[in-house]
């Protein structure tokens, strides 16, 4: 408890006086201090290798369909976080993007399954020094896929297989920031419909 407290007043350690951090906040975004010697880190091929299967096809078509009818960008990025999140059956998908020369990450846009709730307030202006995922991510500039017990980590249960995929949105040669799959339940090593997805995802962002 004790650890996980000092991480978070480092994590926020430059917010606004009048940030208010609620302890459910705190236990769903502890995956955020995971270390490479805590979880199963894979740095996944940037090659999109074999074809859509029938079902990422139909994915990936409602996907840019909801986005090409959306009448706003973010109902258009939003609806597709969407799509992502159900066929993963995930805890939570969202976009975060880089700041301040890749110092800091904020949430733009999120979808959160049922029963959870969003994150997207305190994800805001985080110093990304304090989020080894995402470091190794920028670091190496491909997909990252984390699998971990979760054990000590807030609301991940012990002995219980605890998911984490994030890719980065690269314009070119530089990263604009990530896409997250947060707890996937599906799915849980194929990345091919993210990475269909993204350059679509780039153009808006």
């Amino acid at each position: 408890m004790l650890r996980n407290a000092s991480y978070v007043c480092d994590l926020w350690d430059k917010s606004s006086m009048d940030s208010v951090v609620f302890s459910t906040d705190v236990e769903d975004i502890m995956w955020l201090q995971l270390q490479d010697d805590s979880a199963d880190s894979i740095a996944a091929d940037e090659e999109m290798g074999d074809t859509l299967t029938a079902e990422e096809q139909k994915v990936a078509l409602a996907s840019v369909t909801s986005m090409l009818s959306a009448n706003s960008i973010e109902s258009s990025l939003s609806s597709v976080l969407r799509h992502i999140g159900r066929y993963y059956k995930a805890d939570r998908t969202y976009i975060l993007s880089l700041a301040n020369d890749n110092r800091e990450v904020t949430m733009l846009y999120e979808w959160v399954s049922e029963g959870k709730h969003s994150i997207r307030h305190i994800m805001f202006g985080v110093k990304i020094q304090k989020i080894p995922l995402l470091t190794r991510c920028l670091k190496e500039s491909r997909p990252l896929l984390t699998k971990t017990t979760g054990k000590g980590y807030g609301a991940m249960k012990p002995n219980v297989p605890w998911h984490f995929i994030v890719l980065p949105l690269k314009d070119h040669y530089s990263i604009k920031g990530f896409l997250c799959v947060e707890n996937p339940h599906e799915h849980t090593e194929e990345i091919r419909l993210l990475q269909m997805l993204i350059p679509h995802m780039l153009k808006l962002i």
